[in-house]
C-alpha cells in the first residue's frame, strides 16, 4: 500500500514523464536532469559529485550531452522528450510512468524515445507503464494491456 511509503521514498522510487513540458523559467537541460536527483536531497542542500555523476551518465545514455548548457525551451520536441527521459533515469525510479511520450513527435523522434524507454526499462529494471495511441510503438512492448468500454484487457483479446 502507498500509504505505508514516505513521501521521500515514493518519490525515489516513482517517476513521471509527462506528455508535454512546459517551462516557465529559463533552465539549461543540464539543471533540468538535475532536478532528477531532488527526491535524494535533504532540504536546502544542493547537489554533490554523485549526484553530477549520475546525471552526466544519464545524459550520456540518453545522448543529451551535447546540448547540457541550452536553455530547454530552445530545444526540439523529441530532444526535450529525451531531455525527460534522462532526469527520470537520473532519479534512479523502480517505476516509471509515461503519459503519450511519443505524443506530438514525428515518427523517427517517436522511435527514439520509444527505444530509450525500452533500454532504460530492460538496462536497469525500470517497470515501466506507458499511455499510448500509439498502436504501433504500442505493439513492440512485451506486455499490452487496453482499456476498451472502461474494461481492462490484455492484447490477446484484441
Amino acid at each position: 500500500h502507498y500509504q505505508d511509503y514516505q513521501r521521500k521514498q515514493l518519490a525515489q522510487s516513482i517517476t513521471w514523464i509527462p506528455q508535454e513540458h512546459p517551462m516557465a523559467f529559463p533552465f539549461k537541460v543540464s539543471e533540468i536532469v538535475l532536478m532528477g536527483r531532488h527526491p535524494y536531497l535533504s532540504a536546502f542542500t544542493f547537489e554533490g559529485d554523485e549526484d553530477i555523476e549520475i546525471a552526466r551518465s544519464a545524459m550520456e545514455l540518453t545522448q543529451t550531452l551535447q546540448f547540457a548548457q541550452r536553455n530547454f525551451n530552445e530545444i526540439s520536441g523529441g530532444e526535450k522528450q529525451r531531455v525527460a527521459l534522462c532526469r527520470a533515469l537520473a532519479n534512479k525510479p523502480v517505476i516509471l510512468l509515461a503519459d503519450e511520450p511519443t505524443g506530438n513527435l514525428d515518427a523517427t523522434s517517436s522511435l527514439s524515445v520509444f527505444n530509450l524507454i525500452r533500454k532504460m526499462t530492460k538496462k536497469f529494471g525500470v517497470s515501466t507503464i506507458i499511455a499510448t495511441h500509439d498502436l504501433d510503438l504500442a505493439n513492440r512492448m512485451d506486455k499490452i494491456l487496453y482499456l476498451k468500454g472502461g474494461i481492462l484487457s490484455t492484447a490477446d483479446g484484441l
